[in-house]
């Protein structure tokens, strides 16, 4: 999982258990996280993180890079099936306006 604009702390990673349904996956998680999951002392930095099969990873981001910030996996399959968001940090309010000659890239018309 690749996140653009930030870096970001990996605090835990693991693997689910093969047979737990989604929503038991999602219960396994809250569980491990009440419980006390071993988190890391000195966790990495990192911008991208590959995720197995069944993983996840517990991330911490310093959020403040006001934007629009896209998260998504390398796998583009991954991608179309839903392992992408836009992360929005702060307000519009707190975004910068670019300059008045910032290039754009306009319409595409093939």
């Amino acid at each position: 999982m690749h996140l653009h604009g930030y870096c970001y702390y990996v605090m835990a990673q693991g693997v689910f258990p093969a047979e737990l349904s989604f929503d038991e996956s999602i219960q396994f998680l809250n569980q491990e996280l009440n419980s006390g999951l071993q988190v890391r002392p000195y966790p990495p930095m990192k911008d991208t993180v590959p995720l197995p099969s069944k993983g996840y990873f517990v991330l911490r981001i310093y959020s403040d890079n006001p934007g629009f910030w896209f998260f998504h996996c390398h796998f583009l399959y991954h991608h179309q099936t839903g392992m992408s968001a836009v992360i929005q940090v702060g307000e519009l309010s707190d975004m910068v306006t670019p300059p008045h000659n910032f290039p754009k890239c306009g319409n595409f018309y093939p």
